[in-house]
């Protein structure tokens, strides 16, 4: 049982994990604080404006107070120059950098929701599977006997009773059933006819829950027959069936094969014999 439901709600169990791995994903996936761009660059401007500014002391000694303020200025305005289009060069890497993040965490955001919404799709197409499986109807044989007696016309025979029984918890609807005449063959015949169409039957009929509709049949049987039956070499055939819709409109079929148990202490009218499954097996769908 537990192998079953495994293998009934393993398609749910793979959609979970892979959703929980795609939440993982996402997780990591988000960018992390980065240092400011173009800060490492600062440097450059700073070495040209000190190797101006010693160059410019060993031209002019006289010069130097006018000439280091005006460097320090001109290298001032060098150093902006040259930082701001290294620091928009970084800021244009990160940007792109953080596109693509964002492009990428779109993109597992929008898968998983579809895996999410599959699951969702598939949970619920279980629950309506369970659903039907449980409210459905359910008609089988679950009883029959062979009574062995004396016929009004005369002789001896026997009458046989099948009984179908509602196990489901909704009603049967459009009952219909085929009971061709039981007959006597030696035990190694297999003599089931086959299933009666639909239109070539009587009326239909609703079998709510626990009821337990049956059919009957009399037969005639000659006293070697009788004494066929006791000994084991000849048995009494049965077989029939029933087609019906559940309260959800689907089809089913109900195909019976039986013969009758051991019959040794058979004598007088009044004797019972119960029914059995023939090897040849009931269908059902």
């Amino acid at each position: 049982m537990i192998w079953a439901l495994g293998r009934k709600y393993a398609g749910a169990l793979v959609l979970s994990f892979a959703y929980l791995g795609l939440c993982l994903l996402l997780v990591w996936a988000v960018p992390s604080p980065s240092p400011t761009p173009g800060v490492r660059d600062l440097g450059s401007p700073q070495q040209s404006h000190t190797s101006n500014q010693t160059k410019q002391a060993h031209t002019n000694d006289a010069a130097q107070k006018e000439t280091i303020p005006r460097a320090a200025s001109q290298s001032g305005n060098g150093s902006n120059a040259a930082q701001k289009p290294g620091q928009t060069n970084g800021d244009d890497n990160e940007e792109t950098a953080f596109k693509r993040r964002s492009e990428l965490m779109t993109a597992i955001v929008a898968l998983a929701t579809v895996i999410q919404a599959l699951g969702l799709m598939v949970t619920i197409g279980v629950m309506i599977f369970v659903s039907t499986r449980q409210l459905r109807a359910y008609i089988g044989v679950i009883d029959g006997k062979i009574t062995l007696q004396n016929l009004v016309e005369g002789g001896r025979g026997f009458h046989v009773l099948v009984v179908f029984k509602n196990a489901g918890v909704t009603p049967a609807r459009n009952f219909s059933t085929w009971f061709p005449m039981p007959v006597i063959r030696d035990v190694s015949e297999t003599p089931f006819g086959e299933t009666v169409p639909i239109n070539e039957r009587g009326g239909t009929s609703v079998v709510l829950p626990n009821a337990t509709p049956g059919m009957e049949y009399t037969i005639a049987a000659t006293e070697a027959e009788i004494a066929d039956i006791r000994n084991g070499t000849k048995h009494i055939f049965v077989w029939g069936g029933a087609d019906f819709k559940d309260v959800f409109g689907r089809p089913h079929a109900v195909v019976f094969r039986k013969v009758n148990t051991s019959a040794n202490f058979m004598q007088e009218a009044g004797h019972t014999l119960t029914l059995r499954a023939h090897k040849a097996g009931d269908d059902e769908s």
